[in-house]
């Protein structure tokens, strides 16, 4: 993950919070609530799948052999009544992906102004290409994580060094550099 996907994760979840901590304080008032119900709900579906990016636990369940038989929900849904979900709860983890999000930005950050990381995190971007245009174009992303995809990328970076030491572009050595 870079520093702008971070970034961007960190955001979506405060706004958020945001639009919960008021969806809850809101009045009675059904077009107030009619109008938070309807942002949260648009947000919803990019907070989950950002969610599960990040690996934060906001799904619960409950076996179907066990006194609640057989519940599963999500905390991030924040507009439907769920009687054995408290609200702070549901707060409390919208706060996990924000922190989350924030030590990833807070990595990636490190990553960015670290000049070391540069060369591997570009090649890494030019491996990727053709896989981010497939992407693009529709095919699935866990297409990149196939064994073909990792030889082609394997064949790629041989290609890249054949070619980098055709034109004369050499590794520097410890014997360059006294």
């Amino acid at each position: 993950m870079n520093y702008l996907e971070a970034r961007r994760g960190e955001q979506l979840f405060r706004r958020y919070r945001t639009l919960a901590v008021d969806y809850y304080a809101a009045s009675d008032d059904p077009n107030e609530k009619a109008e938070l119900r309807q942002r949260l709900d648009e947000l919803y579906p990019a907070a989950v799948a950002l969610a599960q990016q990040i690996d934060a636990e906001v799904r619960y369940g409950f076996p179907a052999n066990s006194s609640m038989g057989g519940v599963a929900g999500n905390s991030l849904m924040i507009t439907e009544e769920q009687y054995f979900v408290a609200d702070d709860s549901r707060l409390s983890a919208i706060d996990r992906c924000i922190g989350g999000y924030a030590f990833r930005r807070a990595a990636a950050k490190r990553r960015l102004l670290s000049l070391w990381y540069w060369p591997i995190d570009l090649t890494g971007l030019v491996l990727r290409v053709p896989f981010l245009v497939l992407r693009a174009a529709g095919l699935p992303s866990a297409y990149e994580q196939t064994v073909w995809a990792q030889g082609f990328k394997v064949l790629v970076f041989l290609a890249m060094t054949v070619i980098a030491t055709k034109l004369g572009i050499e590794a520097v050595s410890p014997d360059k550099l006294r």
